[in-house]
Parts: structure tokens; C-alpha cells; sequence
């Protein structure tokens, strides 16, 4: 089964010299996967985070700043913006 942000991914490589949302970075977190993604026409950045084994999907924007951070410690910075990220993470 192909995951969500493995399709982006894929959608991504595929179309990446137009694509305007690259992938900065990813990781693996107790099953959720978590991305860095930046958008290059409006140069925003976003969190994804996604729990395949529920299906649950979240993502928010990330301060260019703090979008690091944001990207390794994604519940508090979801949490500041009223975002349940505990229930990504925490969904079985």
C-alpha cells in the first residue's frame, strides 16, 4: 500500500524541476511520518505529519524560523495553534 506522503513524494520527484512544493525533510517518529515541505511560490513552509496505521493526517504552517524546530518537535508548535496533534501520534 502506498502511503500519502510516499505519493507526494513520488508526485514530487516526478514533477520536480515544476513542481512548486519540494520536500525539505522527513523522518520516522513511532510510525508517523513527519515532513518538512516548502512551497516555492509563495515560499511557505508546512509540517505534515501522517499516522498510516489509523489514517490520520495533520499538517500546519511553520514560522521560516522556527520551521526546524516545528519539524522535530511537531505537537507543541500544533498544539500553539489549536492543531490536535497528540491524536496523530497517539491514534491506533
Amino acid at each position: 500500500m502506498t502511503t500519502f506522503l510516499e505519493e507526494t513524494r513520488t508526485t514530487l520527484a516526478a514533477d520536480a524541476a515544476t513542481a512548486p512544493v519540494r520536500e525539505l525533510a522527513q523522518r520516522t517518529a513511532g510510525g508517523v511520518q513527519v515532513a518538512l515541505l516548502w512551497n516555492r511560490l509563495d515560499n511557505s513552509l508546512i509540517v505534515s505529519m501522517w499516522n498510516p496505521a489509523c489514517d490520520v493526517y495533520l499538517q500546519f504552517a511553520a514560522d521560516p524560523g522556527t520551521a526546524r524546530d516545528a519539524f522535530n518537535h511537531p505537537c507543541p508548535y500544533a498544539a500553539a495553534r489549536g492543531l490536535p496533534a497528540e491524536d496523530v501520534f497517539l491514534a491506533a
